[in-house]
């Protein structure tokens, strides 16, 4: 075969010499460019005749830029990768131009173990209304940050729902979240909280009037108060307040499992026609005191023994 030589005039008049396998005489080793100017953005050293703009260029150092319409669009070095222009918006799209429906994803591989991927991106194959994933391999958290003092913000249909603020601050329906989870309703009568599990529903509440509201939302079933684990006080499905016994005795509205009750603070009446309502109930060192109806009011004597 006899000897040929590919020469490349370049934007700067530098002629490349190009060898290609099984073609013998080009300048430099089998198979590489032998030299080129570096070029620039505007006018790269690797270009297209219709588009002396766009092309290749050498970056000092160790590294290529790649042009576009005589701005530079992306630079690769050893490690780095990186796309974007000194003006514009920049992206990267992937599956573009797809006639049927595919999954696009972009795998991150940083460890020997997990080989194909140790993180995902990617947006299913299920047509139009798929969904969009992040997997997360191996046992390290998926970490989420902001590393200066910015919120963590997530919207559903154009509109935000939940914020975690720089404190760490849960707001869901409020973009300033002042207590460790602060939940609103703009525009609403309630406000609610629900817990719910296979045997019932609670509800909390913020009424329109501005009262707080807890509720059982469960047929037959009664609103516990506890501490350490263990049932205080009961409501139940009556209405009856039971405290300390989850049990009714009696039909009282009012019923304490105890030795005693006490009323801290004396009150004595100033007369038997003093302001009262029916029920209440006052001592003083002397005497019990029993409202019997609307400002009537009647006394026993008590006595040390």
């Amino acid at each position: 075969m006899a000897d040929v030589q590919l020469t490349v005039i370049d934007q700067q008049d530098t002629q490349i010499a190009l060898a290609v396998p099984g073609i013998q005489g080009a300048t430099g080793p089998t198979g590489s460019v032998a030299a080129a100017a570096n070029g620039t953005a505007a006018l790269p050293s690797i270009t297209f005749t219709n588009d002396p703009s766009t092309g290749i260029s050498y970056v000092p150092t160790q590294a290529l830029a790649f042009s576009v319409a005589g701005v530079q669009r992306a630079v690769m070095s050893a490690s780095v990768f990186a796309f974007g222009a000194t003006t514009g918006d920049c992206g990267i799209e992937v599956g573009n131009g797809a006639t049927a429906n595919r999954a696009a994803y972009i795998d991150l591989v940083g460890d020997t173990t997990y080989t194909d991927y140790g993180a995902r991106f990617v947006r299913n194959d299920a047509g139009a209304n798929t969904e969009t994933a992040i997997f997360h391999r191996g046992t390290g958290p998926l970490v989420l940050q902001t590393q200066d003092a910015g919120p963590i913000r997530f919207d559903t249909t154009g509109t935000e729902r939940l914020r975690i603020n720089a404190g760490g601050n849960v707001g869901i329906g409020t973009s300033a979240p002042s207590q460790a989870l602060d939940v609103a309703t703009v525009g609403s009568t309630n406000v609610a909280v629900r817990v719910r599990n296979d045997a019932g529903v609670a509800d909390l509440y913020v009424l329109a009037s501005g009262d707080a509201f807890l509720a059982s939302q469960n047929a037959g079933k009664s609103l516990l108060l506890g501490t350490q684990g263990g049932e205080k006080v009961r409501i139940d499905p009556a209405g009856r307040l039971l405290v300390g016994t989850g049990m009714d005795s009696g039909g009282a509205l009012f019923q304490v499992n105890g030795d005693r009750i006490r009323v801290s603070t004396a009150k004595t009446p100033a007369s038997a026609t003093a302001t009262g309502t029916t029920g209440e109930i006052c001592w003083d060192a002397n005497y019990i005191y029993v409202c019997t109806a609307t400002n009537t009011w009647k006394r026993t004597a008590i006595a040390t023994w």
